[in-house]
């Protein structure tokens, strides 16, 4: 589960880059960031947003994980970048 938990953030961050996608540099996390939590709440917890943002919060994951409320506002905000990506 590592090792496909960097393979997603590293192709979410590559996709973003492509389309030229910048975030505000004040944000302590990133859109690929929040996409990979996503994806891997969808993937190995059902679809469970706060088991996933629990397990990725681990220093060696995402070390600066937003809260839950936050969270769901930066993923509504990148949904239309999330569905480009599952699209292709």
């Amino acid at each position: 589960m590592n090792d496909e938990i960097v393979a997603i953030d590293c192709l979410c961050d590559d996709i973003l880059r492509a389309m030229n996608q910048q975030g505000n540099i004040q944000q302590q996390m990133s859109d690929a960031e929040v996409m990979t939590t996503a994806i891997v709440a969808v993937l190995y917890f059902g679809g469970n947003f706060e088991k996933a943002r629990k397990e990725l919060s681990e220093p060696q994951y995402i070390s600066k994980m937003l809260s839950r409320s936050r969270f769901n506002r930066r993923l509504y905000r990148v949904k239309p970048m999330q569905l480009m990506l599952l699209s292709a």
